[in-house]
């Protein structure tokens, strides 16, 4: 028990280490993950990213990661699955 309540302590630190990570690879020009064209990483980065609230972590410290976030929750497909998950 010990062991698992010292794990859930260190996630917020070790999410947002990967998070500086993912924002230090972003690319700078581009709107996705992985250039210009979208791909499933983003909507898998999206996924993740919608976690680190509940982490602990504040996405907008990582400037890129949350316009990406930002860029994917204004895309009417994922703005149709948010509102039937809230449903």
């Amino acid at each position: 028990a010990a062991a698992i309540a010292e794990m859930k302590r260190k996630v917020p630190q070790t999410m947002a280490a990967c998070f500086a990570q993912i924002e230090a690879d972003l690319p700078d020009d581009q709107p996705w993950v992985l250039g210009a064209d979208y791909s499933i990483c983003d909507p898998y980065l999206f996924t993740i990213g919608a976690w680190l609230a509940g982490d602990e972590v504040e996405i907008a410290q990582f400037p890129k990661v949350f316009r990406h976030f930002q860029r994917m929750n204004d895309r009417p497909a994922v703005r149709k699955v948010l509102a039937r998950e809230a449903a």
